[in-house]
């Protein structure tokens, strides 16, 4: 499970299973570069890991700006002189019943969710073009398949995620670039306590379902499709971390 001396960019790596992803990547070796919104958070999380010995830097980003995503990309490469794998989770969760969603909550959220998924990936994959080879992890949602009260902004971003990712790994198989989707269930993430802040609600749910996984669960998954062992098996694929909690897809 050594990762010694790839370079892997975390979008989202601030907090939760972004922030997760990037201890674990960090830990066996990788050359670690966190993208965030939050500046605070994010200088935050690379400073611990390199207090921890890791190799991790952090660069301030807004996925919805091609000119900030562009400046993420070239200043990887200006530092570490390639990018050798994308872990994208940066996203927004925005609640609302489906009457009550308004044109700037629905676009708000295509715009983070799927948007900038698209101007991420597009700009990491150019450069993977060009080196012959990378991997590229696309965060989706259980939420994607089953749809979400609530969620239905969020829901159809995430499975536009899904499709747009396998079209990407048709394209891009030629270039040995690997395209895979990671789909978690509930997960203990800041984002998902805010979108849950009744703890009585929590515990029914986990009466019912069993608990949320840890971020560092879904994690080491990460890690796992960040090997090159795992490219053939798992190109293109949809993987679910939710504990059994939906099987039916």
């Amino acid at each position: 499970m050594s990762l010694d001396g790839k370079v892997m960019i975390v979008t989202g790596g601030a907090s939760g299973i972004g922030r997760a992803s990037a201890e674990v990547m960090a830990s066996r070796g990788a050359r670690v570069v966190i993208a965030d919104i939050d500046t605070d958070l994010g200088e935050v999380a690379a400073q611990e890991l390199r207090d921890r010995g890791g190799d991790a830097t952090f660069v301030p980003t807004d996925i919805t700006s091609r000119a900030s995503v562009r400046s993420l990309v070239s200043e990887t490469r200006a530092t570490l002189g390639r990018i050798d794998a994308l872990i994208h989770l940066a996203a927004i969760c925005e609640q609302a019943a489906f009457l009550d969603v308004d044109d700037e909550l629905w676009q708000r959220t295509l715009d983070v969710c799927l948007t900038g998924t698209f101007v991420v990936n597009q700009e990491v994959a150019r450069v993977m073009v060009e080196q012959q080879g990378g991997r590229i992890i696309n965060f989706a949602s259980t939420a994607a398949l089953t749809g979400g009260t609530t969620h239905s902004a969020y829901s159809a971003a995430k499975a536009g995620v899904i499709a747009l990712a396998k079209s990407m790994q048709r394209e891009l198989a030629r270039s040995n670039v690997v395209v895979m989707i990671v789909a978690p269930g509930a997960t203990d993430t800041p984002l998902f306590r805010s979108n849950h802040p009744d703890e009585e609600d929590r515990r029914a749910a986990e009466r019912r379902f069993g608990p949320p996984a840890r971020p560092e669960e879904v994690a080491e998954v990460v890690a796992f499709l960040a090997l090159d062992e795992s490219a053939h098996l798992l190109a293109g694929q949809t993987i679910h971390t939710n504990g059994g909690r939906f099987m039916g897809f």
